[in-house]
């Protein structure tokens, strides 16, 4: 996990690696209460990144799961030719 949390890049990627990295869907409250950061902030945050698609609500219930734009920026990463050098 991320060491500092003072800037808002870090914290959006928080709570990014946190979602990623949980087995259950988490809610603002409970990344909020996981990361320790502020319960406004959080929301403040997860709103910011469901707007640029990096998160979505899980529509099967509640909590959030990654956005289409996340799981594209992953694909890109595994392929991008640096990654596959001999």
């Amino acid at each position: 996990m991320l060491k500092r949390k003072d800037s808002t890049l870090m914290r959006m990627l928080s709570i990014l690696l946190q979602v990623t990295e949980s087995r259950d869907k988490l809610t603002s409250a409970e990344l909020a209460q996981k990361l320790d950061l502020p319960k406004p902030t959080v929301y403040r945050l997860v709103n910011q990144l469901h707007e640029c698609g990096l998160l979505k609500h899980d529509p099967l219930g509640k909590g959030h799961i990654p956005g289409d734009n996340l799981q594209r920026l992953s694909i890109q990463v595994l392929n991008h030719d640096v990654l596959n050098a001999p």
